[in-house]
């Protein structure tokens, strides 16, 4: 994917005009601003950014959640076989926290794209999910109060 490299982010459009490739490559990956684009502002910089190369054609919704798929099989792959203090111990290696922030940026991208092409508002779905998760677990329904009731 073009957009699994940080150093080349800035070429392909993705970073924010103020930042430079230098500064990618600098810090092994972008570090936006403190003030962090919200769902909307990506959608909408993905929809130009595929309009712009006229990517559109390819942006079917069988191909990204092809795309999709893939670069969720890529971040597992970090995980994969690791017991979980292992796992849990990677985050610390700065290399590797690097390698799973960017396949996290291809997951949501792809993710955010799909829902643009679908007309899906990805935040409200998500918004709506969680009230339906609230219902069907409920706190009482939670491992420490079964546990407590032993």
């Amino acid at each position: 994917s073009p957009l699994a490299d940080p150093g080349t982010w800035h070429q392909h459009g993705i970073l924010p005009h103020h930042a430079t490739r230098a500064d990618t490559l600098n810090r092994g990956s972008y570090h936006p601003p403190m003030t962090a684009p919200d769902l909307n502002d990506l959608t909408h910089r993905l929809r130009a950014f595929a309009k712009a190369r006229d990517w559109e054609q390819y942006h079917t919704p069988k191909n990204l959640a092809m795309a999709l798929s893939v670069e969720v099989a890529e971040l597992v792959e970090h995980f994969q076989w690791l017991t979980p203090e292992e796992a849990g111990r990677l985050m610390g290696d700065p290399v590797a926290r690097a390698a799973v922030a960017s396949e996290l940026a291809d997951v949501t991208i792809y993710l955010i794209r799909l829902a643009d092409v679908l007309g899906i508002d990805l935040a409200r779905a998500a918004q709506e999910k969680i009230e339906v998760n609230e219902v069907r677990f409920p706190i009482v329904n939670t491992r420490a109060d079964q546990n407590a009731s032993r």
